[in-house]
């Protein structure tokens, strides 16, 4: 009978047509031939569709064909490949409100085996051009960053470093990539600071500090690091992220400023500040006797004003230098000295037998007294005064060892300088 239709085509065109509106996306046949869209699905109609209309006239708006940059036209490459394609489109909502859909297209053959249709559907990608945009971003970020980034696996295998990392470590990419970071590890860091580093890490948590690190060519640098876990959407971590900044000449610079803090500026021996932190340490350290012995010399220089009356104020300065040189020279490397303030100086030397304090103390006076010291031709004659105390039990703390020796300091004044006088227990 003419206009029937097998009820089950009619069964087979509904269900595809409902199979289509069931499709999100935009989905249309189009006529190789003239562009013109013969077939849409609702998702298309919501678009703008509205027949009989040529697939560039729907979303792209345009009066011709699509074969631009922003506007690759799948048809075309179709007609010239024969194969299915994917593209990236702008096109553009009735509003004339412009986004980014990824075409696909595939090509249909009619029964001579000749290209008829294309089927097309497109996914809006504005979000995932958003989202890759940021990423760019965030890319040229890292790659431009004055610090060093690191990103390595969870078992530390490094996967990328940036160019900073290259000016701060010598290291090129493929000289680190697919190694550890231990190559830079500079030897002066126990394994116990690592051990919790790494646990801070692997415990989910932003690790922050400064260390050592060793350049390629061998060079010792201090940076400080920030180390952050990164997880998936499980929350497992995948990788770490570490930024490293170069702070070398910073610590150096803070390392100088320390040293001035306790570092007498004429002569360069430690003052006042810098001599009791370590001689407080030194004293807390050392047993009372019989088990540790522990002896601190008070000493100034003899009539020092007159040497400055004298010979002014310079030759005092170079007088005050020269003590202060042959002092030291005539100490132990781990004996302790410093400059108390004015003329006076201050040695402790831990562990030192008790029958040795006189060999020692005579050697200080011989060492300043048998040479005149020098300053623009003029010969000064140079004397000191000793007062030498021992640790004793009764001992507590290291104010009473100071205040016994500056006592005997005084007695040797007293008796004509020029001496030394050592304690004696009763």
């Amino acid at each position: 009978m003419k206009g029937y239709l097998d009820p089950r085509i009619s069964d087979q065109i509904s269900f595809l047509v409902g199979a289509l509106n069931a499709v999100d996306h935009p989905f249309y046949v189009i006529d190789v031939a003239d562009y013109s869209v013969v077939m849409a699905n609702e998702s298309a109609a919501s678009a703008g569709l509205d027949l009989p209309i040529k697939c560039y006239q729907l979303t792209h708006q345009r009066g011709a064909p699509c074969n631009t940059g922003d506007h690759p036209c799948p048809l075309e490459a179709i007609k010239k490949t024969f194969k299915p394609c994917i593209v990236e489109h702008i096109r553009y909502q009735p509003d004339g409100t412009p986004y980014f859909v990824e075409v696909h297209g595939f090509p249909l053959y009619g029964e001579d085996g000749k290209l008829q249709f294309m089927v097309e559907y497109s996914v809006d990608i504005s979000e995932r051009r958003k989202m890759e945009a940021k990423l760019r971003r965030l890319q040229s970020a890292v790659q431009f960053s004055a610090n060093a980034v690191v990103i390595t696996d969870i078992a530390g295998v490094i996967e990328y470093v940036n160019p900073a990392f290259t000016e701060i470590t010598g290291y090129l990419p493929e000289d680190v990539i697919g190694k550890n970071p231990k190559v830079l590890k500079s030897g002066e860091h126990s394994a116990e600071f690592y051990k919790s580093m790494w646990a801070t890490i692997l415990g989910g948590t932003v690790w922050r500090g400064e260390f050592t690190n060793r350049r390629k060519d061998g060079q010792l640098y201090w940076e400080y690091q920030t180390i952050a876990p990164i997880n998936d959407e499980f929350g497992r971590i995948t990788n770490f992220v570490a930024v490293k900044e170069n702070v070398t000449e910073r610590r150096k610079t803070q390392m100088e400023l320390e040293r001035l803090a306790v570092t007498d500026p004429l002569t360069g021996l430690m003052n006042r500040r810098g001599f009791f932190v370590h001689a407080e340490d030194i004293f807390s350290r050392t047993p009372n006797p019989p088990l540790g012995t522990l002896c601190l010399i008070m000493l100034d220089i003899d009539f020092f004003k007159k040497v400055n009356d004298a010979n002014g104020h310079l030759a005092g300065d170079e007088v005050l230098r020269e003590v202060a040189r042959r002092l030291k020279d005539a100490l132990r490397p781990n004996d302790l000295i410093g400059r108390c303030g004015g003329e006076e100086f201050i040695i402790v030397l831990p562990r030192l037998p008790q029958n040795q304090a006189a060999v020692v103390a005579e050697r200080l006076r011989r060492s300043i007294a048998e040479k005149p010291v020098i300053h623009d031709g003029a010969s000064i004659s140079v004397t000191i005064s000793l007062g030498v105390a021992w640790k004793t039990a009764d001992t507590l703390v290291l104010d009473e060892l100071v205040g016994r020796a500056d006592e005997l300091l005084y007695q040797s004044k007293r008796s004509g300088r020029n001496q030394w006088t050592i304690y004696k227990e009763d």
